[in-house]
C-alpha cells in the first residue's frame, strides 16, 4: 500500500513507526495527491498539509481504505 496506484482520495494514513513514538502517533486523510505533492488533512481539524511524494512515502505508513457509505 506504499504506492501511489493503489492510493484513493479519503485513505488514512499513519505516522510511521520509525519516526514517531506510538502514543504519538496521528491519521491523516488523503485530500490529494499528483507526482510531485501530497496533501493531508487531519481527520480532527481542518488543518491541511502539503508534502513532497517522497517525504511522504518515507514519513507515512497505509492504514485503511476510504470510508464509503453503505449502499
Amino acid at each position: 500500500m506504499g504506492y501511489p496506484e493503489t492510493w484513493t482520495v479519503g485513505d488514512v494514513f499513519e505516522d510511521h513507526p520509525r519516526y514517531t513514538l506510538m502514543h504519538k502517533r496521528r491519521k491523516w486523510v488523503l485530500e490529494s495527491f499528483d507526482a510531485t505533492d501530497v496533501e493531508l488533512r487531519s481527520p480532527n481539524t481542518t488543518s491541511v498539509e502539503l508534502i513532497t511524494l517522497e517525504t511522504f512515502q518515507t514519513r507515512y505508513v497505509f492504514h485503511s481504505h476510504a470510508q464509503t457509505p453503505a449502499e
